[in-house]
């Protein structure tokens, strides 16, 4: 399963941040959340970790999540996706993906330009 996480983590963030769960050893190897990604902490955070070590979901649901339009991902959508898109390009530039990834970064920039109102509207019908 971590090299599934490891290998989707580009194109997408497979974790919950709520119901994260890590090893103190894991946080004393690569830090803790660095301040400077005002928007996507725990995405940069993530990529440094798969660096590292293994990464796992558990198959169980054990958090249900809401998303508000109060939230970060519903008010600062678009600054969130520009971090999101930082730490991407950061993770290919130090080669924790090869640069054929820039690709994977093409649905992220078009959800980047997309207006939240629209982004929803399709949410609701996928859904």
């Amino acid at each position: 399963e971590s090299v599934e996480l490891k290998r989707v983590l580009i194109k997408y963030n497979p974790f919950f941040h709520p119901g994260i769960m890590v090893r103190r050893k894991v946080f004393d190897a690569v830090g803790f959340y660095d301040e400077a990604w005002r928007f996507a902490q725990d995405y940069e955070l993530y990529f440094r970790v798969a660096k590292l070590f293994e990464l796992a979901n558990v198959p169980q649901v054990l958090l249900r999540y809401r998303e508000t339009f109060g939230s970060i991902t519903g008010s600062k959508n678009r600054k969130q996706i520009g971090f999101v898109l930082k730490a991407k390009r950061k993770a290919i530039r130090e080669g924790q993906y090869s640069r054929i990834h820039y690709f994977d970064l093409l649905h992220t920039y078009i959800s980047w330009i997309l207006p939240i109102w629209i982004k929803r509207f399709f949410k609701k019908i996928v859904q």
